[in-house]
């Protein structure tokens, strides 16, 4: 595997680099990975480097308790938005590590959560790996000398061979559906099994694990802990939150590029323009909204039921500002060398996440069944 350095990371975390830095920063490695087809070391070199890594862990270990302190949600709501405008996949890498974080922090007992703590602080990575393999799903078994015994094979594991201890979601004929943190060896398929459009540089690739021997120490909580709610939908507001980035980002290009080429006194373009703009904002609003209530703000039903609509209202949001500025910029935005092409195709890519017509299902049926509580009253 060709996975990050393990080195310690001081527990003091200075200051996250700001958007412009970013972009100054990573604009360079996002073109240079798209190109290559390559793995985002340098980029997640830079995000330990620079202690973003770090950011999850608790105030009093140097971190700003991304992910799971509701008290954090502002800015990483934020740095989100700012990763996701610059290296949407490497964007991607990062809220699986907040995920995996929060879900080992959230379900874990105290040493499993002091072994995270320290796993972090040295520079490891995290991701979250679920997606299910054609062949059937990971196995959890009890070997014979009784210690836990992992196989079989997981799909579109983002990160693959970068990470060291991923956590991924396996079945056991007792424990049920368990999440799994083991330090064991996985191999990693070919790189033709992700030759997608975009998010080409997020290394989505199967894993399979041949007969791991784990500890039972590395099983993390109890039956379906992964899919309960309300964290398993709510926490949707993160990818949501760097796909806006995605999207901010070609509003900001399309306007620089009418700005070069003098076209900004064209009406029509101005009106693309602002057809642009409203969508943003709008997508802003509506993330906001589910990262509010993702914190606990509002009853579970309710909370699962805004981070739906977020989900179907940004994707529309989003998949209208690719089109506006696609058109707006016109044959220059399909070079290979434009970053507008670039940031599309990933964003693209990225806003097909997993079944977005049960998403609507459940939204249609939240809002009938409010409707015939209320029409059911006096």
């Amino acid at each position: 595997m060709n996975a990050l350095p393990r080195h310690r990371q001081p527990h003091a975390l200075p200051a996250l680099p700001d958007r412009d830095t970013l972009q100054r920063t990573l604009d360079p490695l996002a073109a240079e990975d798209d190109r290559t087809d390559g793995a985002p070391l340098e980029g997640l070199r830079y995000l330990v480097a620079c202690g973003a890594s770090n950011a999850v862990l608790p105030a009093s270990s140097g971190g700003c308790e991304f992910g799971w302190s509701p008290t954090s949600s502002a800015a990483l709501f934020g740095w989100l938005r700012a990763l996701g405008g610059t290296h949407l996949s490497l964007a991607r890498l990062y809220e699986g590590h907040v995920n995996a974080f929060q879900l080992i922090w959230t379900y874990g007992n105290a040493s499993q959560r002091d072994q995270l703590c320290r796993y972090v602080a040295d520079g490891g990575w995290l991701g979250v790996w679920n997606a299910p393999h054609a062949s059937g799903p990971l196995r959890l078994e009890d070997g014979v000398d009784g210690s836990p015994v992992l196989a079989g094979q997981k799909a579109y594991a983002s990160g693959a061979g970068l990470i060291n201890r991923p956590l991924t979601t396996a079945q056991h004929p007792a424990l049920g559906y368990v999440m799994v943190w083991p330090e064991a060896r996985y191999q990693v398929g070919g790189r033709e099994a992700w030759d997608m459009h975009g998010m080409r540089a997020s290394i989505t690739l199967p894993v399979s694990y041949h007969h791991a021997t784990l500890k039972w120490d590395d099983v993390i909580g109890h039956d379906n802990d992964y899919h309960r709610e309300p964290l398993f939908t709510t926490g949707a507001w993160r990818f949501l939150a760097a796909q806006l980035g995605a999207g901010e980002r070609l509003v900001e290009l399309m306007a620089r590029a009418l700005l070069a080429a003098g076209r900004d006194g064209d009406p029509h373009q101005r009106a693309r323009v602002a057809e642009a703009a409203i969508a943003v904002a709008s997508a802003v609003q509506w993330v906001d909204s589910a990262r509010t209530a993702a914190d606990g703000r509002v009853p579970c039903e309710e909370a699962t039921h805004v981070a739906r609509m977020a989900r179907v209202a940004v994707e529309r949001h989003l998949l209208d500002v690719i089109e506006l500025v696609q058109r707006s910029v016109g044959l220059a935005a399909f070079r290979r060398d434009h970053p507008i092409e670039r940031t599309a195709r990933d964003l693209t890519t990225y806003l097909r996440q997993p079944v977005p017509d049960l998403v609507r299902d459940k939204v249609g049926e939240y809002a009938l069944a409010a409707c015939k509580q209320g029409s059911d009253g006096p």
